[in-house]
């Protein structure tokens, strides 16, 4: 599903994969089901609601922006 995406939302995943690695980006069971459907707004607040959102903020903001919109951030 994920080649479905378009490529900056499909960067995001990638992105997350590179800091958590694969294990840590499949932790993220909801934000990806949203993803998978296309619900960009439970996407976003997954992403969010993480510890690694607390632990990035400035790129887990610019990065659920990305996905959200599907426009470079």
């Amino acid at each position: 599903w994920t080649d479905a995406l378009n490529e900056p939302r499909r960067a995001v995943l990638q992105g997350m994969a590179f800091n958590l690695g694969l294990r840590g980006l499949l932790g993220f069971r909801a934000m990806l089901a949203a993803a998978e459907v296309g619900d960009w707004e439970t996407t976003v607040v997954e992403m969010l609601d993480s510890d690694w959102a607390t632990q990035v903020v400035d790129r887990a903001q610019r990065l659920a922006k990305q996905m959200e919109t599907g426009i470079w951030q």
